[in-house]
């Protein structure tokens, strides 16, 4: 009896401190924010450019903001920053994001009106530079699936695209599958295409050629073989080159290769820490699989997802495996987080695990995830700990998809001490502690050991963020179309490392896309986006403190549509058009100090494949009108108006091939002054089959290069950049290619009278076997 009312009383004793760490967040505010960030410098055009920040405060934030503009203009865009994970961050769309220079800003308002800026003194007269370069890159696709060779069934077709920008424009995308196209059954979208392949289109050695282009206008050509039924498949690359200024050579060898159910695939550099002793991130990547029917693992670098809200493809180095024994599944991830902790290479523990139940109709899942910075690999600033536990429910049945997410989180900001050492130092120090020795001894070594809760003293001084956070999603065929919906709800508190939730949070979103319609020519899509912050959290119902008043609470919607024709003549024609607004349905009288009402249009018309002829030459144009306007109702000398006209031309003519490409930029602010931003692109390409070289036929060879040119004038700016590169590749055999290419980069400010040159040398051998 005695022994139950010792632990009775350590319950209430923790409850306490709990409570009281609270009650010193909620303590009276007398200082401002505090911003923490490591300012952008360079930026890619036509990308979409975050902007993070660790902001922090002792009470509670209003509002944080990030403030753009072009340089040379007066005014600047207000851009709300979201909270994701630990960080808030404020995305800069694409269309502003243009060859020139950018100017921002940080300002965060705490609940008492205290306001905090990055930079700290004088922020809109001395913001922060970001030199915008032109996107030369070209895309890349990744055959992702099918793994290694094919046999006798159909098979799913999985490529992955990837770019510098993530600027990878769908309507580009051109998939053919031996020598037939089959874009218009593939499932496109800017990071992947999928479709299935049936048996009997297979061959011995099938090709598939993919073409997709960015929205900067760099477009790709690539061909993958598939193989069925060899032995042994795979390919690697090893690619070297200089770089002006460097003392060293850029090394690195890449490679993929399956055997049966065994896969292996890596990517060896020299700038590894392995080989440079610099502490950082490893470059370095190796992972192993098995994958069967019932089991599959994957060691060394991989990533894992259990769900949304606590794994999401999460990268780690360690090892993860999925146990399917039809209406059960176990599924474990152990490993170090890929996460860079600053002073370490890996130092961030990463456990989870999820069990589920297929009932054939409804599938359960139990998901738990943690993520621990470890003191004893070295000295960690700010070392966290992070729980998340879950129950999620999904249906797939009859073209329904749907789907349940609720869970909780805790996340200790200042994780240092141990509990558990603590409570045992406490019973062995005697009476009258003495009788909890047993009660702490039935503490499992396992629950010790993946939750070394922190010492209670930092509990006080940084009380942990606890709250609970749900989403619901539903995806429902309805004549020849697809309808999704969301539900959402985070808590101010709400914190997942490893999963993709956004705290402080709740509302709703709705997205219509058609399939083709009218034999094809026309598709349609639309989405509406409504959700609302300070939202109440479980700390508050806890404490029954007041929920937020519908005044102290931004709500923000997102409206956009669109449609796609397609003509006869494969010509492709886009509309579109999307409104966001912050506040939008509240008067300017109603808006409590620090509260925004802005809204933004966006209106794009593009046309694309056109094709012609000029002279000899055949012909495919293409090109986009973009009209973005923002209105601060609260400030209307924030006004701002963004015109950019693209267009694209390409000609060929045997083995030649030429591009051209233009673009014009034009940001006005409410002032009338204008920063004008023209770009052009040139291109040349040579390919030939059978090209006798060496004493030998080559399958083939290939040789272009480019000339991108682009200025940026205003009141304040006067920059000039420019990029040329040649790139030879030669095909010995359909399986084996070498490639040579060099770059060179110029960069001048006017103003500033500054110059810069850097030039790359590249070498490349890949070979598929």
């Amino acid at each position: 009896m005695r022994s139950a009312r010792m632990r009775g009383l350590v319950i209430f004793l923790l409850m306490s401190l709990w409570l009281v760490g609270a009650g010193v967040a909620a303590a009276a505010d007398a200082t401002p924010p505090v911003i923490v960030h490591q300012p952008v410098n360079e930026a890619v055009s036509d990308t979409a450019l975050a902007v993070n920040a660790r902001v922090s405060d002792d009470v509670g934030l209003r509002r944080v903001m990030l403030y753009m503009r072009t340089a040379g203009t007066a005014n600047y865009y207000a851009i709300p920053m979201r909270v994701e994970s630990d960080e808030h961050v404020g995305v800069i769309p694409a269309n502003f994001v243009t060859s020139g220079t950018l100017e921002y800003y940080i300002e965060a308002i705490d609940t008492s009106g205290n306001i905090a800026t990055q930079p700290a003194a004088a922020a809109s007269t001395n913001p922060y530079r970001v030199s915008v370069v032109r996107d030369n890159t070209l895309p890349a696709v990744t055959l992702r699936g099918p793994q290694g060779t094919v046999g006798d069934d159909n098979f799913l077709v999985v490529l992955v695209l990837s770019d510098e920008g993530n600027n990878i424009d769908p309507n580009s995308v051109r998939v053919s599958f031996n020598g037939q196209d089959v874009t218009s059954r593939a499932r496109v979208s800017p990071r992947a295409i999928t479709f299935l392949v049936q048996a009997n289109e297979v061959k011995s050695l099938s090709s598939l050629d993919v073409r997709v282009a960015d929205r900067a206008g760099n477009e790709v050509s690539q061909r993958f073989r598939i193989y069925q039924r060899p032995l042994v498949s795979g390919d690697f690359s090893l690619e070297f080159g200089q770089r002006s200024g460097a003392s060293v050579f850029d090394a690195a060898l890449t490679f993929a290769t399956s055997w049966g159910p065994f896969s292996a695939n890596g990517e060896i550099r020299n700038d590894d820490p392995a080989f440079t002793g610099e502490p950082g991130q490893p470059t370095n990547r190796l992972t192993l699989g098995y994958d069967s029917r019932i089991l599959d693992v994957q060691v060394v670098d991989v990533a894992t997802t259990l769900s949304p809200l606590t794994a999401q493809g999460y990268n780690h180095r360690g090892y993860n495996a999925l146990l399917d024994l039809g209406i059960f599944e176990s599924s474990l991830a152990s490993g170090y987080s890929a996460q860079l902790v600053p002073g370490e290479t890996y130092a961030r523990r990463f456990l989870a695990t999820r069990q589920a139940l297929d009932l054939w109709l409804m599938k359960f899942g139990l998901n738990i995830a943690t993520v621990i910075d470890q003191e004893e690999l070295g000295i960690i600033v700010d070392p966290e700990q992070n729980y998340v536990l879950t129950l999620d429910a999904t249906m797939n049945r009859w073209g329904i998809q749907a789907g349940a997410e609720v869970g909780a989180s805790m996340l200790f900001p200042n994780a240092r001490g141990d509990l558990w050492g603590s409570l045992d130092q406490l019973a062995a120090s005697g009476a009258p502690f003495d009788e909890l020795a047993d009660t702490f001894d039935q503490v499992p070594e396992a629950v010790r050991k993946y939750m070394p809760l922190p010492h209670p003293n930092y509990w006080i001084l940084d009380p942990p963020y606890l709250d609970l956070g749900a989403a619901v999603s539903v995806n429902v065929p309805v004549a020849s179309s697809s309808l999704q919906g969301r539900f959402f709800r985070f808590g101010p508190d709400f914190r997942t490392v490893a999963g993709t939730a956004t705290a402080d949070r709740e509302g709703y979103s709705a997205s219509w896309t058609s399939g083709r319609l009218f034999g094809g020519a026309v598709r349609l899509n639309g989405a509406y986006e409504n959700y609302r912050d300070n939202v109440y959290s479980l700390m508050s119902m806890i404490a029954d403190a007041a929920e937020p008043t519908d005044a102290e609470r931004n709500r923000f919607t997102t409206m956009q549509g669109g449609v796609n024709l397609r003509t006869p003549g494969r010509i492709s024609i886009d509309l579109s058009g999307k409104r966001q607004e912050t506040n939008g349905d509240r008067t300017l009288a109603a808006l409590l100090a620090g509260q925004e009402k802005v809204q933004t249009d966006t209106v794009a018309v593009k046309v694309g494949n056109i094709l012609g002829s000029l002279g000899a030459y055949d012909a495919r144009f293409g090109g986009s009108v973009t009209v973005a306007s923002s209105k601060d109702k609260v400030d209307s000398s924030n006004d701002k108006r963004t015109t950019t006209l693209k267009g694209t031309s390409t000609f060929a003519n045997g083995p030649w091939t030429y591009g051209l490409g233009l673009t014009s930029k034009q940001e006005v602010d409410a002032t009338g002054a204008a920063v004008n931003s023209p770009a052009v692109d040139l291109s040349a390409a040579w390919t030939q089959r059978n090209v006798a070289m060496l004493g030998r036929s080559m399958d083939r060879v290939r040789a272009e290069g480019r000339s991108s040119f682009g200025v940026s004038n205003g009141a304040a700016v006067d920059t000039q950049s420019s990029t040329h590169t040649v790139r030879v590749m030669i095909d010995p055999t359909a399986t084996t290619r070498w490639t040579l290419q060099m770059q060179v980069r110029n960069s001048a400010d006017q103003i500033a009278n500054t110059t810069a040159t850097e030039t790359i040398a590249l070498a490349g051998y890949v070979m598929r076997f």
